[in-house]
């Protein structure tokens, strides 16, 4: 948004520019659909969100399929909701904490 802002201020035309997709992680906005509906706009761009840790990289991305839901990547990572008091997996659709374990396959490479 900040982007857009300043080249508004400076006359530029983000929509106009070459970029058609924009990747964004821990931005505000990312998957919060008015502003990620303004960001597009201002760019004419496609916006995909993926969370991550620095340590790690990337742990899940958005799709074209599933706007404003992310998919754990699967092959680096096992992803469960337990409840925090048992530490026991939670029913579908319950609330529990998130818990993010890196597998062994990728821990090897």
């Amino acid at each position: 948004m900040r982007i857009a802002e300043v080249a508004r201020e400076e006359g530029f035309d983000l929509a106009g520019s070459s970029v058609k997709a924009l990747f964004v992680a821990g931005e505000p906005g990312g998957s919060i659909p008015e502003t990620k509906r303004a960001i597009q706009t201002a760019w004419d761009a496609r916006m995909f969100d993926h969370s991550g840790m620095t340590e790690l990289g990337p742990m899940s991305f958005e799709c074209i399929e599933a706007p404003l839901g992310l998919h754990v990547i699967e092959t680096e990572f096992i992803a469960e909701v337990v409840d925090p008091q048992t530490g026991r997996a939670v029913a579908d659709g319950q609330i529990g904490e998130l818990i993010v374990t890196i597998s062994a396959g990728s821990a090897a490479r």
